[in-house]
């Protein structure tokens, strides 16, 4: 019968949805809860993810791929937001080409993109950019900001961005970091304890 019960109680744990969400934490009208979900609705999310690219980050190459994956995370519906180095060259290239929007790209050549930064150094500040690419313009970061999610959504949301920078992408210099996939590998953690748990349980009961 203990056996029976076990093996029963085994398949059930397939069933069991584990939630990490901050949110589901905290019930309604918490200064917690009220506060994430501020950062929601009226501002760009409380939930981020961060991607860093490893490679030549003036070669229109290099550029052209942060825009793609720029694109890609976009259609994501939970996500508002993304911004790169990328961004601020197509930009800039707009405001040098007295704000033509047909201009708001990525140009074709490395000198013309080392072109748009020169001229932005003789204005401004080039520590500007330092959250977004390193000194030496060979490390850059994509930042996404999302609403809160589930932690369901959280895991396939994870997995297909994961598909797509190694089914579209060339993704050996890509690594992804952020909140979301701290969840994702959060949950992976629980699981794994909590069955680890239930059999270390068992064995020790078996023995006694």
């Amino acid at each position: 019968c203990g056996i029976a019960i076990v093996l029963i109680s085994s398949i059930g744990i397939s069933y069991i949805n584990v939630e990490v969400n901050l949110i589901n934490l905290f019930k309604p009208g918490n200064t917690i809860r009220e506060s994430t979900l501020f950062l929601d609705r009226e501002m760009a999310g409380s939930m981020n993810l961060m991607m860093k690219i490893q490679g030549d980050l003036k070669e229109p190459q290099t550029l052209k791929k942060m825009v793609q994956i720029q694109d890609y995370l976009e259609t994501i519906p939970t996500v508002n937001t993304t911004i790169s180095i990328a961004d601020v060259i197509q930009e800039m290239h707009k405001t040098v080409m007295d704000n033509d929007t047909s201009y708001q790209n990525i140009p074709e050549t490395r000198g013309k993109i080392n072109n748009l930064f020169t001229m932005y150094s003789m204005s401004g500040d080039p520590d500007d950019f330092k959250s977004l690419v390193n000194y030496e313009f060979d490390t850059g970061l994509i930042i996404a900001m999302m609403h809160t999610i589930s932690t369901r959504d959280v895991i396939r949301i994870a997995d297909d961005i994961e598909n797509f920078l190694h089914s579209k992408i060339v993704a050996k210099n890509i690594e992804v970091s952020g909140l979301m996939m701290f969840l994702k590998d959060f949950v992976s953690l629980v699981v794994q304890s909590s069955v680890t748990s239930i059999f270390v349980s068992i064995g020790v009961i078996l023995c006694i």
